[in-house]
């Protein structure tokens, strides 16, 4: 017992250290957005990969899930005559709760991931280092483009997917039984 108690002791002091280092890297970035130290031609190739880059799995998975919502709503509604509520209510599950949501968890993972293997591999390789060496922050240069990339292009992916998921719900709530106007 005494052995699982220390094992779980270390995990939690562990898990609050990552957190606080983590609070402490986005204040250090947040510190140099206020001063105004951006870095735009870095931001804006950040915000290729967040943004373009991320667009097409973005929109085939909202698409699919819309066609399912589409495809499973709809059914019930024809089913019991509510069809006319059909349009409104996806409308406002996609654009307050499912796009963003299902946006988000894309984005981080695809984003994320991209971001991790490049500065991890960055720090193997001792290029963090050598930023130092040379005198250049490696947070200005290269947390504070990434954050405000992802910061700028999460809206935009969100309401191209809002777009993606109604459009695959249209698709296929048509073919079940409720009319285009609906």
């Amino acid at each position: 017992v005494d052995t699982m108690v220390r094992t779980v002791g270390h995990q939690v002091f562990a898990a609050i250290g990552f957190a606080g280092d983590t609070v402490m890297l986005l204040l250090r970035a947040l510190s140099f957005i206020a001063r105004g130290q951006i870095g735009l031609g870095r931001t804006v190739q950040q915000m290729a990969i967040a943004g373009a880059d991320s667009f097409p799995i973005v929109t085939v998975t909202l698409l699919f899930v819309g066609m399912a919502w589409g495809w499973h709503t709809a059914t019930y509604m024809v089913k019991f005559g509510a069809t006319s509520y059909f349009g409104g209510t996806t409308a406002v599950a996609f654009a307050r709760e499912l796009a963003p949501a299902l946006c988000g968890v894309v984005v981080a993972a695809r984003v994320g991931s991209a971001f991790a293997a490049e500065l991890g591999t960055m720090t193997v390789t001792e290029q963090v280092d050598a930023l130092r060496a040379l005198a250049v922050n490696p947070v200005y240069y290269l947390v504070v483009p990434r954050l405000i990339a992802c910061v700028i292009m999460l809206p935009i992916l969100t309401v191209i997917a809002v777009a993606a998921g109604l459009f695959g719900a249209f698709l296929l709530a048509t073919h079940v039984g409720i009319s285009s106007g609906e």
